[in-house]
């Protein structure tokens, strides 16, 4: 255990093909596809309805931007706490999915979720 752990908290990003309430799949589809400049073969794998892996080992900050990206996009996306002593390294990470940065944005994703497999307790701060 490392004396700044709490300080390092890991997540990964994973899609399953879900889009929001209202949105349009063929426009979900078009702006997925044109976020991470992917093929047909790409956007047909990413909305199959299988979680897909799209970044691991992001900071929160770097997580809510990906989630943020997704949100615009009228798709929803997962952000999954990854214990730190299962974080594949960033070469495993890079061959999950097809990956683009994500678009800065102002404002944290309505429609994002958030699973936890730590302790919600690893996520604040010792008072």
């Amino acid at each position: 255990m490392g004396d700044h752990e709490m300080d390092e908290s890991l997540y990964e990003v994973t899609f399953s093909g879900e889009i929001q309430e209202g949105a349009k799949l063929d426009e979900v589809k078009a702006r997925i596809g044109k976020m991470f400049k992917a093929d047909e073969v790409t956007i047909a794998r990413l909305f199959s309805g299988k979680r897909i892996v799209i970044k691991k080992n992001l900071s929160a900050e770097a997580a809510d931007k990906y989630s943020i990206a997704f949100a615009k996009a009228g798709a929803i996306c997962d952000l999954t706490l990854v214990p730190a002593d299962t974080a594949p390294t960033d070469d495993q990470a890079a061959r999950t999915a097809p990956s683009a940065p994500p678009p800065a944005a102002p404002k944290p994703a309505p429609r994002c979720r958030k699973a936890r497999r730590a302790s919600r307790n690893a996520l604040r701060e010792p008072h």
